[in-house]
């Protein structure tokens, strides 16, 4: 049970991931006999502690997903789509998000910038993992059985990223890809698609969607322990601190260190805010107002409310910005524009009435923070900068990676140009 193969799984790793969740079931029941109580050995079958951050199964569970071609075929439509080198997938050819982290995991596969209207054309290039999705019925019993036996739903993946943070990104991704795809279509068409794959060997392309991101989703929303790992992403990272950094006063050194990072949350919280429905924000604030209660005993929890509070405030403050440059007129760009921030508006609303007595201290404190530079003459107010009216401020800047703010050493010249 704890030996590997060639790739560095262990058999339970390797039924999840080429798909065998039949037996994957039957291999965690064995495991869970084998090892009683002692969790330490049931993760040592499962994922040993060595593995690789990507071969946690649960994440692997996740991203399952078939193949975009079995339900859009050979029609274009806008996804990210990624070009291997490695299978030779280049120039006019490339692979959905979907294969590249299952047929092209651990090869040279890069995300292509323009991102033109495509379909997936893995299957013409290589053996396609990703054109059956195995049961779905098993799968979902099994993410869950992983969640409430194991931790491994508070690990990380090769990103940093916790698993609500990656599931709320592809839920949001899947979102828009799939309401490009029409579940009406012409029983015709069908018929010529059927006949078409009879002939040319072309793989099923007439199928639904995957939707179980969402049921991801909404079972890792209902998990307290992924919500807290989540919400309180990199907190307790260690990093050499900016004050030691930038030489400052040493009471900013401080201030500096008792920062925390907030990359992760503040891209989880503009992707529920701007990307996802409102059933998803009551699924994560059903989880919260539980977990605090009325009289608010959990120090934890009214801990991590308070941080998303703070983070909600921060990109709330970055879609003003952004909501200031929409241009006045009735065209359909700034017409889009303007209910999207519309929506998010009412979604933060929502929040903080959800989570008052948390909330409105700490909206307080915040006011006060952004009033203070100006009130003492470090910043004056003045009018949001000019920027193109296609520019979205909010979703390359919560996309970047943190900078490192590093001062030149003094005894290094400056160049003058």
């Amino acid at each position: 049970m704890c030996e590997r193969n060639a790739e560095g799984f262990t058999p339970f790793v390797a039924a999840v991931f080429y798909r065998a969740y039949g037996i994957a079931l039957q291999l965690l029941d064995l495991a869970q006999t084998l090892c009683g109580d002692q969790l330490h050995l049931l993760l040592a079958m499962l994922c040993p502690s060595d593995s690789h951050r990507d071969d946690n199964p649960v994440f692997i569970l996740c991203r399952n997903n078939t193949c975009s071609f079995t339900w859009t075929g050979d029609e274009h439509i806008h996804q990210d789509i990624f070009e291997c080198h490695t299978c030779g997938l280049m120039g006019s050819l490339c692979c959905c998000t979907e294969c590249a982290y299952t047929c092209h995991r651990g090869h040279n596969c890069s995300f292509k910038r323009a991102s033109p209207t495509a379909y997936c054309d893995c299957w013409e290039r290589c053996k396609c993992r990703a054109l059956a999705s195995g049961s779905e019925t098993q799968r979902q019993l099994l993410l869950s059985r992983l969640l409430a036996a194991t931790p491994l739903g508070l690990r990380v993946n090769s990103r940093g990223e916790h698993l609500l943070g990656m599931l709320v990104g592809m839920v949001a991704r899947q979102v828009g890809e799939q309401n490009q795809w029409h579940n009406a279509r012409l029983s015709s068409y069908r018929q010529l698609a059927s006949r078409v794959r009879s002939e040319d060997s072309m793989p099923a392309h007439d199928l639904s969607p995957s939707q179980f991101s969402n049921k991801a989703l909404q079972m890792v929303l209902s998990d307290w322990r992924c919500v807290a790992a989540a919400l309180r992403a990199d907190e307790g990272a260690e990093e050499e601190p900016l004050g030691s950094q930038l030489a400052v006063d040493p009471q900013q050194g401080v201030s500096y260190q008792l920062q925390s990072s907030t990359k992760f949350l503040d891209n989880l919280t503009h992707t529920l805010l701007s990307k996802l429905s409102q059933d998803v924000m009551d699924e994560l604030l059903t989880t919260l107002v539980m977990q605090v209660g009325p009289s608010r005993e959990s120090p934890e929890a009214v801990l991590v409310c308070e941080r998303l509070v703070r983070s909600v405030v921060r990109v709330l403050i970055t879609c003003q910005m952004e909501w200031a440059n929409i241009p006045s007129g009735i065209c359909s760009t700034s017409s889009k524009r303007k209910s999207s921030s519309s929506a998010i508006m009412q979604q933060v609303e929502h929040f903080f009435s959800s989570l008052a007595p948390i909330a409105l201290p700490q909206l307080v404190s915040c006011s006060r923070a952004l009033i203070t530079p100006v009130c003492m003459g470090v910043c004056m107010p003045v009018e949001p900068s000019c920027m193109a009216d296609r520019h979205r401020i909010a979703d390359e800047l919560f996309k970047l990676e943190p900078a490192s703010l590093i001062r030149l050493p003094k005894t290094m010249d400056a160049d003058p140009t």
